[in-house]
């Protein structure tokens, strides 16, 4: 299902809503969070940005928003079998 993220808009965008659902709702009740993402979520990350998804994170990306708004840990996580962990860290600060 992972390799869905970056074929099908709608379904990102229903995961993207959801975490950042949740992201908040930890913040506001003081809880922490550290979120691996695979290469799928951060290649849709990065492919279905727009203005409005911004607006949504104070002009960043959502895992920009996640670190530097919500102070929660971002990590990078990968299975390689399709891309190596330099891959993924690569994928996310680009």
């Amino acid at each position: 299902m992972r390799m869905i993220f970056p074929q099908n808009a709608s379904y990102f965008l229903r995961h993207r809503a959801d975490l950042l659902s949740l992201a908040e709702f930890l913040y506001k009740n003081g809880m922490k969070l550290n979120i691996q993402p695979d290469w799928a979520f951060i290649e849709a990350i990065n492919q279905f940005k727009n203005r409005s998804m911004k607006l949504q994170t104070n002009g960043k990306n959502m895992l920009q928003y996640l670190v530097e708004n919500l102070g929660y840990e971002v990590n990078h996580h990968a299975h390689e079998h399709r891309y190596n962990y330099a891959d993924v860290l690569y994928m996310m600060v680009s």
